[in-house]
């Protein structure tokens, strides 16, 4: 990956792929193995490696690595953040019964 690339130029090149090829850089961008895709894609591994090698190409990458360091920030937003927790908010249940009768 050259140095200086910005997010919307790797965009750019992950719109390159073709939809088989996009499909495999989804799995390998979570940082699933190439024998594992096989299998859940019910694929062959063979096959698989093939197109991971054409997803490298295209995205400028030199392995699996590289392409989670500098693609799997792209088009991840934050879920927002909970006020409270679920365990929180089961504790407050258990222990707080003001909780229960909608006073807080």
């Amino acid at each position: 990956m050259k140095q200086g690339t910005t997010s919307a130029d790797r965009a750019a090149l992950v719109s390159r792929l073709t939809p088989e090829e996009h499909e495999i850089y989804l799995w390998l961008r979570q940082c699933f193995s190439i024998s594992w895709i096989a299998e859940t894609l019910e694929m062959e591994k063979r096959q698989v490696k093939v197109l991971a090698k054409k997803v490298f190409k295209t995205l400028d990458v030199i392995n699996q690595w590289e392409l989670v360091r500098y693609y799997a920030p792209l088009n991840r937003s934050k879920p927002p953040a909970p006020a409270i927790q679920a365990e929180e908010l089961a504790c407050a249940l258990a222990f707080y019964p003001e909780y229960r009768m909608g006073s807080v």
